[in-house]
């Protein structure tokens, strides 16, 4: 969604894009900061819930589509006329304590999106500061045993540094819980309608068949 054309990040996710439809391969994503996003998302969404006055709310699982965007929001609440994404920051470090605005690039247009594709009027995007999972210290700890040179081996001060940075449960909601608040904006979603369209020219131009078309022809 950069200011002039799809730009070379923009090339270079379609070109990826198009290799996982021709291979019919989906290209690995793994990170620590994913896994504890995953591992935390239901803890997070109750633990904003209840200090955010959200009441009662599930995880939605319904997805949604139209010819522009696709996806499938958080929570959704439809008497606040609000739905919500959650974002499990990794540690303090990435949290936006002092943040004003949507610190990564892109989630403001996912809001977006989301308020299209279910007509909501609003949108949050809730960062969410939470203890880390056990399996996740583990593999930290493992990490930092090699880095001081004990190979592997977990004494006490590893085991006690891994578990203090990781852990933030007794620290007060407004320290582990941060609000961004998105009105829903016609003219940005006309302009994601607008950007789709020139990545779909672009795939055109390149003389794209999909892995199913290669299979008929062959």
């Amino acid at each position: 969604m950069g200011i002039k054309g799809l730009g070379k990040t923009g090339y270079d996710y379609l070109n990826e894009w198009m290799k996982e439809q021709i291979y019919e391969r989906r290209k690995d994503f793994a990170s620590k900061y994913f896994d504890k996003g995953n591992a935390c998302e239901d803890e997070a969404i109750q633990y904003a819930a209840e200090n955010l006055g959200w009441g009662e709310v599930h995880k939605n699982d319904e997805w949604f589509e139209n010819d522009f965007m696709q996806g499938t929001p958080d929570v959704m609440r439809p008497k606040a006329d609000t739905i919500i994404d959650i974002k499990n920051s990794w540690d303090c470090f990435t949290f936006p304590l002092y943040d004003t605005i949507i610190p990564s690039k892109g989630y403001d247009d996912q809001l977006q999106g989301y308020t299209e594709l279910t007509n909501y009027g609003k949108a949050q995007l809730v960062y969410c500061l939470m203890d880390a999972p056990l399996d996740l210290m583990k593999k930290e700890m493992s990490r930092l045993s090699w880095k001081e040179g004990y190979r592997g081996e977990i004494p006490p001060e590893v085991y006690q540094k891994v578990k203090e940075d990781m852990t933030y449960s007794n620290l007060p909601p407004e320290l582990r819980l941060k609000v961004f608040e998105v009105e829903r904006d016609p003219k940005r979603i006309l302009a994601i309608a607008d950007r789709v369209l020139e990545c779909r020219k672009y795939i055109e131009s390149t003389g794209f068949y999909s892995q199913s078309f290669l299979k008929e022809i062959a």
